[in-house]
C-alpha cells in the first residue's frame, strides 16, 4: 500500500520537496480483513526538526497511525530526501 508523507515541525517561512512523496508499507493482515484496510488507515509522518537537530540530509519516516487490523508494519524507503525551496 502506498501512503503519502507528511512532514511535520517545519520552521515559518519554509518549504521543503520531498522525494519521495510517498512512501511503501508491508504489514501482515487477515485474508477476510485485507479489503478494510486502506490509505486512509495510515499516517507517515517526518520530523524535520529532528533532522536539523541531528544534521542529517534527510527526513525519517514513521508510522504515527496505524489501523488495528494490520501487524509487523515496514516502510520502504526508511530514508526521505528534501530539498528546501525559496
Amino acid at each position: 500500500l502506498k501512503v503519502p508523507v507528511v512532514v511535520v515541525n517545519l520552521p515559518v517561512g519554509i518549504t521543503i520537496n520531498t522525494y519521495p512523496k510517498e512512501v511503501e508499507l508491508t504489514y501482515k493482515v487477515a485474508l477476510s480483513q485485507f479489503n478494510q484496510v486502506q490509505e486512509a488507515s495510515f499516517v507517515v509522518e517526518c520530523d524535520y526538526q529532528l533532522s536539523a537537530e541531528n544534521n542529517l540530509s534527510y527526513l525519517i519516516p514513521k508510522l504515527n497511525k496505524q489501523s488495528d487490523l494490520v501487524n509487523h508494519v515496514k516502510i520502504a524507503p526508511n530514508r526521505i530526501d528534501f530539498v528546501i525551496e525559496k
